[in-house]
């Protein structure tokens, strides 16, 4: 079964745990070779490649919030990533406080009830500014749990710290300011669907789609392709619209 797009975020996102920053402008994709404390980094090194991320060039700069946009531009590509973080192209989406005034422009911003795949942002006043962030990998037991970038294993919030870590915090705790909502179900993906003439009249199917797992169904306008059974010849195909997943 194909996975959910939150959790394809959350694995790109894991996969990196481990990075450390480097000294210099060098060996950017090895995640321990040539460490320091320069802010240099593949994450902005990628975003900066594209042109139309940011402002500006932003490797050698803090990358808390560069990273959670990378893990979104790698999983879901350019424009749906961009979609899903309310970034607008060439913006100020590098810096907390910038990507949490996006998500707010949008409707997208609260203050409570984290959800996996939410970017987190954490506070030292209250939420008038925001100085670190992360992606929400799970909730459970009364902690948040989150993959952060720039940060380190230290407890509490740790911004610059020079590493991809997973942490967790209390859900009481007093530094998290806000959770911003990623509306998943952006992602789409193109599905074929097979319709049976009405005038038609076939024994129930178990039917398989390209793209998911089987399931079973009677025949019907609309229904999935036929991989077994009578009367497969009686069904014509048709692009379906664009379709959406759950926020999950």
């Amino acid at each position: 079964m194909a996975m959910k797009p939150v959790d394809r975020l959350l694995a790109t996102a894991r996969a990196e745990i481990g990075y450390i920053e480097k000294e210099t402008n060098a060996h950017l994709d090895d995640k321990t070779a040539n460490a320091g404390d320069g802010n240099w980094n593949k994450y902005a090194r990628d975003l900066d490649a594209l042109g139309v991320v940011y402002n500006g060039k932003k490797n050698g700069y803090a990358w808390c919030d560069i990273f959670t946009d990378w893990c979104f531009i790698q999983t879901f590509g350019l424009e749906l990533g961009l979609q899903l973080l309310c970034q607008a192209k060439k913006g100020v989406g590098a810096g907390c406080s910038g990507s949490a005034n996006y998500y707010k422009q949008k409707g997208q911003f609260h203050t409570s009830g984290p959800q996996p795949g939410d970017q987190i942002f954490f506070t030292k006043d209250g939420g008038k500014s925001f100085y670190h962030t992360g992606i929400v990998e799970k909730v459970a037991g009364g902690r948040v749990y989150t993959i952060e970038g720039n940060t380190s294993s230290a407890a509490g919030v740790v911004e610059n710290g020079g590493c991809v870590r997973d942490k967790s915090y209390p859900l009481t705790y007093s530094k998290i300011a806000a959770m911003a909502a990623p509306i998943f179900p952006l992602y789409r993906r193109r599905t074929t669907i097979w319709i049976k003439p009405s005038s038609m009249r076939c024994s129930p199917l178990r039917w398989r789609s390209t793209e998911s797992s089987s399931v079973t169904t009677t025949a019907a306008t609309g229904a999935r392709r036929p991989e077994s059974g009578p009367c497969p010849w009686a069904y014509s195909r048709a692009t379906a619209p664009w379709t959406t997943g759950s926020r999950t």
